[in-house]
């Protein structure tokens, strides 16, 4: 179940970027894509905290069903979740920043943008279970869906697209990047991607 989650879930967000990538690019906005997108996905986070036996076992014959029920739940939930944040994140935010700063400096950016992610895994790491043993997962999902719905919301505020960001494009632009004679142009760059997978392939099988 666990691996069928994870598999799922890496589908969910590499098809997800895609297209809502190329929808942001159509639309020529960004703004609402990732502010829609973070509030919903911390709706949807939310969701994880009623996931538990006692709110299962009375939709349920038997706690067997009760808890393949769960089961089930959390792989939907994980994959709408993933939905939602792959369309804020990965999708829309990253284009964000690309439209937002010059390349000269770009690097800096996406280097800070980076480190987020490893501080927080090592947040996770280091005092999550501390936190869950304090206030249940229950509560540790309401927290985590309400912030990130709260970021969502500060980020209508906050976020301006770009002035030069215009409509362009259409879904077909997904297939360019999987032409061959594009894939030779930039052979660097597919080259630095294929490394990227097998760094990303082992760090799943890690985790």
């Amino acid at each position: 179940d666990i691996s069928l989650m994870v598999a799922l879930s890496a589908v969910t967000a590499t098809v997800t970027t895609l297209l809502m990538g190329a929808l942001s690019d159509r639309l020529g906005k960004r703004k609402v894509l990732v502010c829609g997108g973070y509030i919903v996905w911390g709706v949807s986070i939310l969701g994880f905290s009623l996931v538990r036996m006692d709110v299962l076992t009375p939709l349920c014959e038997t706690a067997a069903q009760a808890m393949s029920l769960g089961v089930t739940l959390t792989i939907a939930l994980d994959c709408l979740m993933t939905f939602f944040g792959s369309t804020a994140n990965d999708a829309c935010f990253n284009a964000w920043v690309t439209d937002n700063t010059e390349s000269s400096f770009r690097g800096k950016v996406e280097g800070i943008l980076s480190i987020l992610p490893l501080a927080a895994m090592l947040i996770v790491a280091g005092g999550f279970g501390i936190i869950v043993e304090m206030i249940g997962y229950s509560m540790m999902f309401l927290c985590l869906g309400i912030l990130i719905s709260v970021c969502g919301v500060c980020g209508i505020f906050l976020l301006k697209d770009s002035p030069t960001l215009k409509k362009s494009g259409n879904f077909r632009d997904i297939l360019y990047g999987f032409k061959p004679g594009v894939i030779k142009e930039n052979f660097p760059l597919y080259l630095t991607l294929c490394l990227v997978l097998i760094y990303g392939i082992a760090c799943q099988i890690f985790m």
